[in-house]
C-alpha cells in the first residue's frame, strides 16, 4: 500500500505532466508564441514536488516521535518557550495540533531540494548515509545521484530566481521537453526509492 506521501507526491506530479499538452498543441498552432515558459513551469513544480514530499515526511514523523516514546526523537531545535506551551495543553489531540503547528513553522523556512538539505532532513528523523542506501535501486553512484540532482536545483533556481537567463548574455537558456521529462523521471525514481528508507 502506497504512503500517503507518495499520493500526494504523484497529484503534484500529475498535475504538472498537465502542462505537456498544452506546450505541445502552441508549438503546433501558435508558433509566434514562446510555449518554452511552460516547461520552466512544470520544471518548477516537479521539483516543488519533490520539496513537499520531504517536509512532509519530516513533519509527520518529528511529531510522531515526540508523542511515541519508542521512536528516536528528533534533534530539531524548538524553542523552550513553544514547548512549554505545548506542555500546558492536555487535550492530546490538541497537543498534537498545536505540536504540529510549532514543527511546520519551524520547517516552512527550510527548502528540501538540494542533496544536502535533503540529507539533513532525513537526518532529522533518523535516516542516515541515504545516498548510499538508494544507490543500488538508482542504478548510479553516490556521486552521480547528488551531482544530477544539484544540477536539476541550480537549473530550477535559475528559472525561479533569474528568469532562466544567462547572467552575460541575457539570452534564455535552452530547455525542450526531453530535458523536463529527463527531470521527472529521475526524480519520480529517486521519490520511489526514498520510500523505500521509511
Amino acid at each position: 500500500m502506497k504512503s500517503r506521501y507518495i499520493n500526494r507526491f504523484e497529484e503534484n506530479i500529475s498535475a504538472a505532466e498537465n502542462l505537456e499538452p498544452l506546450y505541445t498543441y502552441l508549438c503546433g498552432n501558435a508558433e509566434n508564441m514562446d510555449a518554452s515558459y511552460l516547461l520552466r513551469s512544470e520544471f518548477v513544480l516537479i521539483v516543488s514536488a519533490l520539496d513537499t514530499y520531504v517536509h512532509m515526511i519530516t513533519e509527520d514523523k518529528i511529531v510522531d516521535s515526540f508523542f511515541d516514546t519508542s521512536l528516536d526523537i528528533t534533534e530539531l531545535e524548538i524553542s523552550i518557550c513553544k514547548m512549554k506551551s505545548v506542555m500546558t495543553i492536555e487535550n492530546e489531540n490538541d497537543k498534537r495540533g498545536m505540536f504540529r503547528n510549532i514543527v511546520r513553522n519551524r520547517l516552512k523556512k527550510d527548502s528540501f531540494q538540494s542533496p544536502r538539505s535533503i540529507e539533513y532532513a532525513f537526518g532529522l528523523i533518523g535516516i542516515k548515509k541515504i545516498w548510499t542506501s538508494i544507490k543500488d535501486g538508482m542504478g548510479m553512484s553516490c556521486e552521480s545521484i547528488t551531482s544530477k540532482l544539484g544540477l536539476i536545483v541550480n537549473r530550477r533556481n535559475m528559472i525561479a530566481h533569474e528568469s532562466d537567463r544567462n547572467p552575460v548574455t541575457g539570452e534564455l537558456q535552452m530547455i525542450d521537453l526531453p530535458m523536463v521529462i529527463d527531470c521527472k523521471k529521475f526524480i519520480v525514481k529517486l521519490v520511489n526509492q526514498f520510500e523505500t528508507l521509511l
